[in-house]
């Protein structure tokens, strides 16, 4: 992220235990000031070694850049994230200088905005934890936000599920570019406390466990050097976009095959705001076909299944590698393509069945009406749990508190709507990421009654997710976490009228391929028309302006009382 010539150094240094062995030399600083001026560079971060037990040199530095040189952004790893891992502290940091300029202007002209438009509400932007903050918290953490828009999907999902009475829900977000997957396990949504951006660069803060890959519906199909048939992760993006769309794309994308083999009607895209050119699909796949040896309909039909192989993939690792039963969940299916491909995909998963919501294209921007406040607090503890002393553990469980608690308070919560959770975050002596999890405490005061049951949760968790558990083998308590969150008023579901009549829905009837029955006679529905009581039979196409249903043969569908379709 950073050319190796901007990496300046300086020559200080906090022992292991916290004391200064080597000051910083102000007279340093002020050159590396001057170089930073001269170079014009916008951002500035500081990590160094052992800063997360003592920061003050860090501070200095900091408070010295600040003064000399006010309009650059600065932000320091004991500021962001004081944790004991180094390189991962280090790429953390420089991530959030990276992205800091540029968002500190975006949120800026947005809160000017709505200043403008004489908002009177509470600005307030989702991080990667699935939780919100206020948009002058969120300048100051800017690479916190990175997966906030899959994180507010899944936020969604399990609302969704909890309001139909389904606990165990697979979040399943397939876009445009992207299909983004997570699981939601008795109501609870998987956390962890690394993720990785683009080119392998962790981010060490506290995010929703969500598996990403480059399939949606403007993922290019290619053939590799031996004459297979490969999707993605390459894109044709939202411009040009497919070759259908007319904007000069030469790929043959999922959306092209879909278009060829009638899923997609070119005339009712975006209910008929966008016009579709078949004919510019056919050729790009024709181009495909005639080297793959098939044709055009094969291809296509191809394509998607080799879309749907690299998502159940995904799936797979998001579930059955982390020690859970596909066949307990439903799969919970939005974004604009993931209406197409969820019910093919829940069948070979073998999941107990599939959850459509009301406006798959906007689940995600649903989910954001359902998000608290939240604030954490991190500490490394980095001690074995063996020789842990419980009122140690006591002493900085309430010192997060404290802190997150007086932030809550200040944004205006009370204690009836402030909910606080404990956490260890533990591993196995010798053990590194992923295998570090997090374990929560569920007593409010940690004594030694706590100790043994944390283990066994240790334990059993464990075994779950990686399949095995060591029995007298040293256990790490690397860092104590307290996360605070302001329960916000929350929406109320709007329940559609029941009427099990689909005449009123039903558009037409126009052919569609599905695997192993070929082009089927097959009715087209508007589910703008589709009310509580409904049930429809595949197979079938149900339209709406931000999504399309595929309903294989087969299969029944019907819709439930908040209008989503099961």
């Amino acid at each position: 992220i950073i050319p190796r010539r901007n990496r300046l150094s300086v020559n200080e240094r906090i022992s292991y235990d916290g004391k200064i062995l080597t000051p910083v030399n102000k007279n340093e600083i002020y050159n590396l000031v001057n170089i930073i001026k001269e170079r014009k560079i916008e951002s500035v971060v500081i990590s160094l070694l052992n800063s997360y037990i003592n920061p003050v040199n860090e501070q200095k530095i900091k408070n010295i850049i600040t003064d000399k040189y006010p309009e650059v952004f600065v932000c320091s790893s004991s500021d962001l994230i004081p944790l004991i891992r180094e390189f991962e502290r280090t790429s953390t940091v420089a991530a959030n200088g990276y992205v800091g300029p540029l968002m500190n202007k975006y949120i800026t002209k947005l809160e000017n905005a709505c200043s403008e438009l004489d908002f009177n509400g509470d600005f307030s932007i989702m991080l990667s934890h699935g939780g919100i903050v206020s948009s002058s918290s969120a300048k100051t953490v800017p690479i916190r936000t990175v997966m906030s828009g899959p994180a507010a999907g899944v936020i969604a999902s399990q609302i969704i599920g909890n309001s139909i009475g389904l606990n165990n829900i697979m979040s399943f977000d397939m876009g445009g570019t992207s299909t983004d997957v997570s699981l939601i396990s008795d109501s609870n949504i998987q956390t962890i406390d690394e993720s990785y951006i683009e080119f392998g660069v962790p981010i060490l803060f506290p995010s929703l466990l969500v598996e990403t890959i480059g399939a949606g519906g403007g993922t290019i199909s290619w053939l590799d050097k031996f004459g297979n048939l490969k999707s993605g992760p390459q894109s044709s993006g939202s411009y040009p976009g497919p070759a259908c769309y007319g904007n000069g794309g030469k790929s043959p994308t999922v959306t092209d095959a879909h278009v060829l083999l009638g899923r997609i009607d070119p005339k009712m895209f975006l209910s008929g705001n966008k016009i579709l050119n078949p004919q510019l699909s056919k050729n790009v796949i024709k181009n495909l076909s005639d080297d793959f040896g098939t044709d055009v309909i094969e291809t296509s039909f191809g394509i998607i299944k080799v879309t749907d192989s690299n998502m159940e993939k995904t799936m797979r690792k998001i579930s059955t590698e982390r020690g859970y039963d596909p066949r307990d969940f439903h799969l919970l299916a939005f974004g604009g393509a993931g209406p197409m491909h969820c019910i093919d995909l829940a069948h070979e998963m073998n999941m107990a069945g599939v959850i459509i919501p009301k406006f798959p294209g906007l689940t995600s921007a649903f989910g954001l009406l359902f998000a608290d406040i939240k604030h954490d607090y991190i500490k490394t503890f980095n001690k074995s749990y063996e020789t842990v002393d419980a009122n140690h553990v006591e002493q900085v469980f309430e010192e997060g508190e404290s802190i997150v608690l007086n932030k809550l308070i200040h944004e205006g919560f009370t204690k009836n709507n402030i909910v606080i959770n404990r956490k260890f975050h533990m591993r196995y002596l010798g053990g590194f990421e992923p295998y570090n999890l997090q374990i929560s405490i569920k007593s409010n005061k940690y004594d030694k009654k706590q100790i043994n049951q944390t283990l066994k949760d240790f334990t059993t968790r464990h075994q779950q997710e990686f399949n095995y558990s060591l029995d007298a083998h040293p256990i790490i308590i690397e860092m104590i976490s307290v996360e605070g969150i302001g329960v916000t008023q929350k929406p109320l579901f709007e329940k559609s009228k029941y009427n099990n009549s689909v005449g009123d829905a039903l558009k037409g009837n126009r052919d569609v391929y599905f695997d192993s029955f070929g082009f089927q006679n097959t009715k087209i529905y508007d589910r703008n028309k589709l009310y509580f009581g409904a049930e429809i039979s595949g197979p079938a196409v149900i339209e709406q302006l931000d999504s399309t249903i595929i309903i294989p043969p087969d299969t029944l569908a019907e819709i439930d009382k908040y209008s989503n379709i099961i």
